[in-house]
């Protein structure tokens, strides 16, 4: 298997997961995907309470600086939005401006979006 079909394989598990745990809680997902132009993109953008939420999602156990790419892009257009890295390794923190989330604790990551409102 390759790396780009591994990546999109956990994305799309991610998002399903992200929409079935929204629905079963009584909330609208409001999940999107972002592509520009110059073809950066995020695999999952969420709105919720007015609050946008960009998450990258890469299928790599060892974290790189280089996933962040996109995610800086989106927080230079726009501070306020927060901005997630999700992986397959198993340490959660916080480069930079951006948190970063083991695939293994995506439920709290949930938790905390669907949370607010």
């Amino acid at each position: 298997m390759t790396s780009l079909y591994l990546t999109r394989s956990l994305e799309t598990f991610i998002i399903a997961d992200y929409v079935k745990t929204a629905y079963h809680l009584g909330k609208e997902p409001n999940a999107y995907f972002f592509r520009n132009a110059s073809g950066v993109e995020v695999g999952l953008i969420i709105e919720q309470s007015g609050v946008i939420y960009a998450i990258e999602i890469k299928a790599a156990t060892t974290f790189r600086q280089e996933f962040l790419k996109s995610l800086d892009y989106i927080k230079n257009l726009d501070n306020a939005i927060r901005t997630y890295l999700i992986y397959k390794g198993d340490k959660d923190f916080k480069i930079k401006a951006h948190k970063v989330v083991s695939v293994k604790n995506i439920y709290k990551l949930w938790e905390q979006i669907l949370k607010s409102g």
